[in-house]
């Protein structure tokens, strides 16, 4: 499939997989910093 595909093409691609990657780890490492601040509040927050 890739051997049909023109250079502009494969770029378009890999840059669109390196953006989907990195909007997935901003996604992985907001959602640990939100449960490690949730765990601490409640710790906080416990009598």
């Amino acid at each position: 499939m890739t051997r049909n595909m023109k250079f502009s093409h494969k770029i378009l691609l890999a840059a669109a997989l390196v953006v989907a990657v990195a909007f997935a780890c901003f996604i992985l490492f907001n959602d640990y910093r939100q449960r490690e601040a949730l765990r601490n509040s409640a710790d906080f927050g416990a009598p």
